[in-house]
């Protein structure tokens, strides 16, 4: 400031209005002793300063002292500031500490004040520790609530960061009910009748992974259907219930349920057998599998992948399993598993040019093709061939209970 010809090297007085007065002389002090008393009523100001002097010895001393400090009661304001002084790796801990405490989190004042900017990184996070999507719907209704003449028009930004498949449409309901603010209630009205219909922008609008899915087994999923009544910060509304499609009466049957329930699994036939793997249950991603043998009825526990994963192609050939990508974590996974069902392993085998989720895979002369969901618009759910007819798109049948997020598989049986 005063040896590079800047203005203030040619005045006899220079204002610091960031600086409080008390807090000058702890810098000069520091300057010239390297020491320094940091506390609660000084530690902002102090770090303030010294960021502005380029004093980074006291900028990380600062930083570990709001570290330590770190609760979910002030996790958010730490953040905030940490953010504005580019003290990058604190802000970083406290938005660990405030996904890792979230229920505590949600419900401090600090999220009310937050910028909206911020409100979206945590609203959209893989990190959230929760037990159910519900728990980042309602705190994002308090917080368009707080100040609803200035957030309204926000609220479908701030709703599609939420995974709004996997609430219940009880728990939108019932959110509804508490919604004071008649604009935000019309956007959550409607968002709530598209969930039904299964229409709406916002219906798949979420980009992240989803928690967070002869006879015909279908297994899993979650009902938008289900008429029994939920607790509001517990449901996710995911089925373990497995069907049969009987070709030849054109009926579903309820079969063995799974071990687990799961939405999005990866779902495949081999040698006559059923296996259901991955997929998410609540918000969380799994590893586990489980197959399902048609003459016993019953499914039995198999290792689990080497990496946890959901929304991923699935396919049994020359009498192993191959699962290819989907979400790993909070990212698109290109990796590749196989499966022996024998020595009952997965190993992983390789990487895809590029990572991919949302996705199937089918057999082609004895070689695995990959079909992309996103890109195309009509989903084929079912294509058998019995008897030199191919049958497509459920053959005719209706499920007793409307289900998404779920899976199928085709087991062909000899006469």
């Amino acid at each position: 400031m005063f040896s590079v010809g800047l203005e203030e090297s040619q005045k006899r007085h220079v204002s610091l209005p960031s600086v409080p007065p008390e807090i000058l002389p702890m810098i000069i002090d520091f300057i010239y002793s390297g020491e320094v008393v940091i506390d609660k009523s000084t530690v902002q100001h102090l770090l303030i300063a010294a960021d502005m002097l380029q004093l980074r010895e006291l900028v990380t001393g600062c930083g570990e002292y709001l570290r330590k400090e770190l609760h979910p009661s002030n996790a958010l304001g730490i953040f905030r500031f940490a953010e504005a002084h580019n003290c990058s790796e604190l802000a970083e801990e406290a938005l660990e500490h405030a996904q890792a405490n979230w229920n505590v989190v949600a419900n401090g004042d600090e999220l009310l004040d937050l910028p909206l900017p911020q409100l979206v990184t945590l609203l959209s996070s893989e990190q959230l520790k929760v037990e159910s999507e519900a728990q980042v719907l309602y705190p994002a209704l308090r917080w368009l609530e707080h100040d609803p003449a200035c957030r309204r028009r926000h609220c479908f930004e701030v709703l599609s960061q939420i995974r709004l498949p996997l609430i219940a449409p009880q728990v939108l309901d019932e959110a509804l009910k508490n919604v004071q603010d008649p604009s935000i209630a019309v956007a959550l009205k409607t968002i709530s009748v598209d969930m039904k219909t299964g229409r709406g922008a916002l219906v798949g609008a979420s980009g992240r992974a989803p928690c967070a899915r002869a006879p015909l087994p279908a297994g899993g999923g979650g009902s938008c259907h289900d008429s029994t009544a939920h607790p509001p910060l517990s449901t996710d509304n995911i089925l373990s219930s497995v069907l049969r499609f009987d070709l030849h009466k054109r009926e579903w049957e309820e079969q063995a349920a799974m071990g687990i329930a799961r939405i999005q699994p990866g779902v495949a036939a081999l040698r006559g057998r059923v296996y259901a793997v991955g997929g998410e249950q609540g918000s969380q991603i799994l590893a586990n599998g489980e197959v399902y043998d048609p003459q016993t009825d019953k499914w039995s526990n198999i290792a689990p992948m080497k990496e946890a994963r959901s929304e991923f192609g699935l396919t049994g050939v020359n009498g192993h399993l191959f699962a290819f990508g989907g979400w790993v974590g909070s990212d698109m996974g290109a990796s590749v598993e196989e499966y022996d069902p024998l020595a009952d392993q997965w190993a992983l085998i390789g990487r895809m040019p590029e990572p991919r989720s949302e996705w199937a895979s089918l057999i082609l002369k004895s070689s695995i093709t990959a079909m992309v969901n996103e890109s195309s618009p009509v989903l084929i759910l079912i294509l058998l061939r019995t008897s030199g007819t191919c049958c497509g798109r459920g053959g005719g049948g209706e499920l007793a209970l409307p289900r998404a997020q779920s899976a199928a598989s085709a087991i062909y049986e000899k006469d």
